[in-house]
């Protein structure tokens, strides 16, 4: 996707990125199928919005689960003087969907939250812009003649 955005803003490709456009699309096909890169970017965005506003006051650590083939999150709240318990119970979750490609689980702290919704505000505010790129350079045609 580096190389799509990259020739749309006509700056150079990336190194070892097919120069071909149809070989390019047929890639970014790929791997937006396998990785099901829209309903995840859409569901970690709603989970990461949902915090703020529906935290436990007590809880310092959240387990984010997201299930794209159900379209579920789920956010588990802990207290700060449960830490290793989350911990343990992440440890627990990334064995069960190891092999579970829809299924992904992060823990974070409250704190990385807001670390992360100030350093990336524009992401958390809406991954459409990056989702329309990803249309134009695989849907568009945009990248034809810009190779």
């Amino acid at each position: 996707m580096g190389t799509a955005i990259a020739i749309m803003e006509r700056r150079p490709p990336c190194p070892s990125c097919p120069e071909s456009p149809t070989e390019l699309r047929r890639e970014l096909r790929e791997a937006i199928q396998q990785l099901k890169v829209r309903s995840v970017l859409r569901g970690w965005s709603r989970a990461i919005n949902y915090l703020p506003t529906h935290t436990t006051h007590d809880a310092g650590v959240y387990l984010l689960y997201l299930d794209t083939d159900t379209e579920t999150i789920k956010v588990t709240g802990f207290p700060d003087s449960e830490r290793a318990r989350a911990s343990n119970v992440y440890l627990a979750t990334e064995k069960t969907i190891k092999d579970k490609p829809s299924a992904q689980a992060v823990l974070v702290s409250v704190e990385s939250v807001q670390a992360l919704r100030s350093a990336f505000p524009n992401y958390f505010a809406d991954t459409r812009v990056f989702i329309d790129a990803m249309n134009r350079a695989v849907h568009r045609g945009i990248l034809r003649g810009l190779l």
